[in-house]
Order: C-alpha cells, then structure tokens, then sequence
C-alpha cells in the first residue's frame, strides 16, 4: 500500500473489522488485514512505496549504464518464478 493511502488503508481496515469489507486478492488485504486482526491492531501504517530516494540509484538505470549479462539473468529467473508462483496459486492456497 502506498504511504499517501494511509487514510483509505485505515478506513477499508475499519470496514473489514465491522464485516463491511470484501477481501481481493491483494496481499495487503490477504495477509494484512487479517494477520492485523488476529493481532487486534486497531489500526494499520502503510510502510510500501516507490518513490526515487535521493542516494539511492534507480536499479533499471544502473543495469543500463552497466550492462551485464548476470542482470538480464536475474530479470529472466525472476519473471519465470513470477510466472510459476502465479500458476500455482491459481489452484492452491499460501495454507
């Protein structure tokens, strides 16, 4: 969840506890939202962003300034597990 979401994460939360809210299958919601109730967390604090952070080189930049064949290996690999992961969810549960 996106820290500028902050509010509507709290208030789909709030909705959720009071049985007012459809789970997705986003992992905030799957996971989260669950595991934050089990916890009795009144509340949530979105911590996944992907703003640019002055110091820290963009990857994607890099790998095209530095190009490297190990890179591209590891998009490749990390594409195929995505792909796999996904078709096994189709038919399993993370339990």
């Amino acid at each position: 969840m996106l820290t500028k979401s902050q509010s509507k994460l709290n208030e789909n939360y709030q909705s959720f506890l009071n049985g007012n809210f459809k789970l997705t299958s986003n992992e905030c919601y799957q996971i989260g939202f669950q595991l934050a109730k089990e916890m009795n967390h009144k509340e949530l604090f979105a911590v996944d962003w992907n703003d640019n952070i002055d110091g820290v080189p963009d990857l994607g930049v890099w790998a095209e300034q530095n190009t490297s064949g190990i890179f591209e290996d590891v998009v490749e690999k990390g594409k195929q597990l995505t792909l796999e992961y996904e078709d096994y969810l189709k038919n399993h549960t993370i339990q």
